[in-house]
């Protein structure tokens, strides 16, 4: 008698290889999603960064943080309107795009209106911080969109530093 022979897979065993198959894609697209993820803050905090120095170049020629002039100083805080309870998008990139313009294209070949993820700059050039210290401020609100860096203030549309805050922020404070 011949013996029979067996050809192909059982279900079982295609069912097995296609669920490995599935778990190693998931962690796999899992891990790349993850490195993206890192790659961009990455990125965003050389951002910050590079627009640090050229604000810190206007300041050495100009003598004050953009967009005044020693003549005439303005102050500006696009970061006010990115604060939970008085988010307001439109002005905050409004008073961004003031800025960002001062910085082209003599400190900076093309101004920069959006960050990594496609949302304003939050900045402030006259921020007070406890101590009746007086520091500018430049931040990204990180990935998550949502600016944690900072509070309101006594009803007003100040800011402070938030210690505790456990955000993604990407944030420069200087002189």
């Amino acid at each position: 008698m011949k013996a029979r022979i067996h050809r192909g897979f059982t279900l079982i065993e295609l069912i097995t290889v296609i669920s490995i198959i599935g778990v190693l894609t998931s962690v796999v697209l899992f891990g790349i999603s993850e490195a993206r993820k890192n790659s961009q803050i990455k990125a965003e905090t050389a951002q910050v960064g590079k627009i640090m120095l050229d604000m810190m170049l206007y300041r050495d020629l100009y003598g004050v943080f953009p967009p005044g002039t020693r003549i005439n100083p303005i102050d500006i805080c696009s970061q006010c309107y990115l604060n939970p309870g008085y988010q307001n998008l439109s002005e905050a990139k409004s008073k961004w795009n003031s800025v960002a313009s001062r910085l082209t294209p003599n400190f900076t070949p093309n101004a920069i209106e959006v960050d990594t993820w496609g949302n304003p700059y939050g900045y402030d050039n006259n921020f007070l911080v406890p101590g009746d210290e007086y520091y500018t401020v430049l931040c990204s609100q990180g990935p998550d969109g949502i600016m944690q860096t900072s509070w309101p203030h006594n009803d007003y549309l100040l800011t402070m530093p938030n210690p505790q805050a456990k955000g993604d922020d990407i944030c420069v404070f200087f002189k």
